[in-house]
């Protein structure tokens, strides 16, 4: 995080849910050297007025590391883009949109938007790229799927075939990626545990509601 704090914070979970809701982050904690247009992005995410706030974060945006750093939306859509992966080389960006009503693996040329192809056919998630670029892995039907990939306009991609099935663990699934790749090929992925690994204790917190509020009450018209 930019600031080593956390956004929300509160003495209970109650607490942190309230915060969330009506209060701020604290700007100041921003280092001073940052940028203008990151603060503003920040404050587009965390706004509470829904209209005005950036939508779920579920763009895709380009940061320039120049003498004066400036973000900008590189895949905009009224669709959600999300889990980008640069090429080895640079010049082609994988990510998962679904603009077809599902989501799905597509390759987009960087930095310039321009050729575009769509390289799962049955739901894909979490591109990964070989070393060398000239693989692309993903999580999909069931499986971990691989497809070869060649430079090009448009550029040239192979059929996706199964590697081997997907049992393993996602963790912070949704915008995250939970695996990769070594270059000499091998996985490195979460095992998923037994029943018998759960954890025992449950934490019940009764008549949160109430508590929530209580500590943010409704304004009246």
């Amino acid at each position: 995080m930019l600031s080593g704090k956390k956004a929300f914070t509160g003495e209970t979970l109650t607490d942190t849910l309230a915060a969330v809701v009506r209060a701020e982050p604290n700007w100041n904690d921003l280092p001073t050297n940052t940028p203008p247009s990151i603060r503003q992005l920040l404050r587009r995410c965390f706004t509470k007025d829904p209209k005005q706030r950036l939508r779920d974060s579920y763009d895709i945006w380009r940061l320039d590391l120049s003498d004066t750093p400036a973000a900008t939306p590189f895949i905009q859509t009224q669709f959600n883009e999300r889990c980008s992966r640069l090429s080895p080389d640079g010049h082609w960006l994988a990510c998962v949109s679904d603009e077809s009503g599902r989501d799905e693996v597509y390759i987009q040329s960087f930095p310039q938007p321009g050729s575009k192809i769509q390289v799962s056919t049955s739901g894909g998630d979490q591109p990964v790229w070989s070393r060398h670029g000239s693989k692309l892995f993903f999580r999909g039907d069931g499986a971990i799927q691989e497809i070869t990939f060649q430079p090009g306009s448009p550029p040239s991609v192979s059929k996706a075939r199964s590697l081997f099935p997907d049992s393993f663990e996602s963790p912070q699934a949704g915008s995250h990626t939970g695996y990769d790749v070594f270059p000499d090929g091998r996985f490195l992925m979460i095992q998923a545990g037994s029943q018998s690994d759960a954890a025992s204790e449950i934490v019940v917190v009764v008549n949160w509601t109430e508590e929530l509020k209580r500590l943010v009450p409704l304004g009246k018209d």
